[in-house]
């Protein structure tokens, strides 16, 4: 704000002040005119002070929108993961299974001799 600018308002609470400064090349004191106003200062519930936060509305509906999902996607994955869990049971004992025979055969002779 100049020095000859008016306040944006003219209410009781407008503030005028005058500071004195000294100018060094020009040794002479000069004035200004220095005008706040308390309509230039923002208020709490201004849109310039606004502080922009979630409300409780959006986090609880964000809150079930997760777990509308979470209960359609997990009995899925808990199904999923018991058929890996009974594959890798069944190639364990085929392969536990085929090392006893190929190890009888080893000890015992082929296949077609055991009676």
């Amino acid at each position: 704000m100049d020095a000859g600018d008016t306040p944006p308002c003219h209410c009781e609470e407008c503030v005028s002040t005058t500071s004195q400064s000294y100018d060094l090349v020009n040794p002479r004191q000069s004035q200004t005119r220095i005008k706040t106003c308390h309509s230039e200062t923002p208020k709490a519930g201004s849109e310039s002070v606004r502080k922009f936060a979630f409300t409780l509305a959006e986090v609880l509906i964000t809150l079930g929108i997760i777990g509308v999902v979470a209960a359609l996607a997990i009995p899925t994955l808990i199904s999923n993961n018991n058929k890996r869990i009974v594959e890798t049971r069944l190639a364990k004992f085929y392969s536990n299974m085929n090392q006893a025979v190929e190890l009888s055969e080893v000890e015992n002779g082929s296949k077609e001799k055991w009676e």
